[in-house]
C-alpha cells in the first residue's frame, strides 16, 4: 500500500490533518452521489425507492447530497482561518497577506484554468454556442464573476458557482479574522454563535429570492464561520476535550439529521451541526479512525480534482451506462448506476490530481518550472576547437 503515499496531498506547512481530508471525503462523496442521482432521474424518469423507513431516509440523504458544498465552505473556514487564528490567539508570527494570496493563486488556479479549457470546446458544441459567446462566459469564469455578470450559473463549469464563493472567502479572511479573533473567549465565541444562527434567519427574510444573493458569499457565510469557530476551539481548547464514544454516537445521528434538513433549516441549524461534526472528527474514536484511514483521507485530499472533473466525466459515463444497461425505472437499476459510475469518477479525478493538481501543491513549483525552462532554452556552449 506504499503507492498510496504518492496520492496523498502535499501541505504547505508540512502539518497534515487526515481528519480534515476525511471530512472532505464525506463532502465530495455526497456531491458525486447526488449528481449521479440527478442524472439517473433524467435518464430513468421515476423510480420507486424501497418502501421502508431505512430506505426512505437513505434516499432523502442522497437527494440532499448537495449539502456537501456548504460542508466544503466550513472546511475552507477551518483551513484558511487556522493560520490567522494561530497568530491572533496563540501568538504565532504574522501571516504575510501577499504570500497567502500568491499561494492561493499558484495552488488553485492551474487546475481550475485547465478544467475550464478542457470543457470549453465540448460545451460550445453541446450548447450550439458561437465562439464569441463561449469566450465571454470563459472570461467571466476565469475571474470568478460569472454569477455576478450573467446572473446565471456558470455555463462552462456549472459547479464553479461554489468556487466563485470560495474566492470571496479567500479575499475576506485577512480582513475578517482580525475582527473576530477577540482575546476574550466568551465574547468571541458568543459572536460566532450569534452569527451562525442569525445569518441563516436573516437570509430567509432579506433578499431570499434574489438569484445573485443565493449564489454569493452573503448566503453562505455562516458555514465558513463555523469552520473558523472550530479552528478557534482546535487551537485553544481541543486538548481539554476528552475523546469519547459519545462523539461517535452524536456524529452518527447528526450526519443523518444534516442530510435530511430542509433548505431553511440547513441554513440555520446546518453550521452548528457541522461544527459539532468537525469536533467529532477529532474526538470520536470510530469516526476519527475512519477519517484517518488511508483510502478515505487520500480520496478526500483529491476532492478539488474530483470536483473539477466529475461533471464532464459523469455525463459521458452516464450516457454509456444507460445506453448499455437501458433506462428501466427501478431502484435496483439506480443503485447499480451509483456503484458502477462512482469509481470511474474517482479514477478520472485521481488522474487529473496526479498529473496537475498535486504538482501545484509544491509551493516552489513556479520557481522549479522557471529553472527547468531556462535550462532547456539556454543555448549549449560551443564545443572546444580541436587541436
Amino acid at each position: 500500500m506504499k503507492w498510496l503515499g504518492h496520492l496523498r496531498r502535499i501541505t504547505t506547512s508540512g502539518a497534515y490533518l487526515p481528519e480534515v481530508d476525511g471530512l472532505r471525503f464525506v463532502a465530495i462523496s455526497s456531491v458525486l452521489v447526488y449528481h449521479i442521482f440527478r442524472l439517473a432521474q433524467m435518464h430513468m424518469l421515476n423510480f420507486v425507492p424501497p418502501q421502508n423507513r431505512a430506505g426512505a431516509i437513505a434516499m432523502a440523504m442522497i437527494a440532499q447530497g448537495a449539502y456537501g458544498v456548504p460542508l466544503f465552505f466550513a472546511i475552507s473556514g477551518f483551513i484558511l482561518g487556522l493560520p490567522f487564528a494561530r497568530h491572533y490567539l496563540a501568538g504565532a508570527p504574522k501571516i504575510s497577506v501577499r504570500s497567502y494570496l500568491v499561494r492561493r493563486v499558484t495552488r488553485l488556479e492551474p487546475p481550475y484554468i485547465a478544467s475550464l479549457l478542457i470543457r470549453t470546446g465540448p460545451v460550445m458544441i453541446a450548447k450550439h454556442m458561437a465562439l464569441a459567446a463561449i469566450l465571454l462566459h470563459l472570461a467571466a469564469s476565469l475571474v470568478y464573476m460569472h454569477v455576478i455578470l450573467f446572473h446565471e450559473l456558470p455555463v462552462i463549469q456549472l459547479v464553479a458557482w461554489s468556487l466563485e464563493i470560495e474566492i470571496q472567502f479567500y479575499l475576506l479572511v485577512p480582513l475578517l479574522l482580525p475582527l473576530l479573533c477577540h482575546r476574550n473567549a466568551v465574547l468571541r465565541r458568543s459572536i460566532f454563535v450569534l452569527l451562525l444562527f442569525g445569518l441563516g434567519v436573516a437570509q430567509h427574510f432579506i433578499l431570499a429570492e434574489s438569484f445573485v444573493f443565493q449564489y454569493c458569499i452573503l448566503s453562505w457565510l455562516q458555514f465558513f464561520l463555523a469552520g473558523v469557530l472550530v479552528a478557534d476551539i482546535y487551537l485553544t481548547d481541543l486538548e481539554r476535550i476528552p475523546a469519547s464514544w459519545i462523539w461517535d454516537a452524536v456524529s452518527a445521528c447528526l450526519w443523518v439529521v444534516f442530510f435530511n434538513l430542509g433548505r431553511y433549516e440547513s441554513k440555520v441549524l446546518g453550521p452548528a451541526i457541522i461544527a459539532v461534526l468537525f469536533l467529532g472528527a477529532f474526538k470520536g474514536k470510530v469516526f476519527s479512525w475512519f477519517y484517518r484511514a488511508a483510502p478515505v483521507s487520500i480520496m478526500g485530499g483529491m476532492c478539488y480534482s474530483l470536483y473539477l472533473t466529475h461533471s464532464l466525466a459523469l455525463q459521458g459515463l452516464a450516457w454509456a451506462f444507460y445506453k448499455v444497461a437501458g433506462t428501466q425505472a427501478s431502484y435496483a437499476h439506480f443503485v447499480a448506476s451509483e456503484i458502477i459510475i462512482f469509481p470511474f469518477l474517482v479514477l478520472v479525478g485521481a488522474i487529473f490530481f496526479v498529473c496537475l493538481e498535486r504538482p501545484c501543491m509544491d509551493k516552489l513549483w513556479p520557481q522549479k518550472l522557471w529553472a527547468y525552462l531556462r535550462a532547456k532554452l539556454q543555448p549549449s556552449p560551443d564545443p572546444l576547437p580541436q587541436q
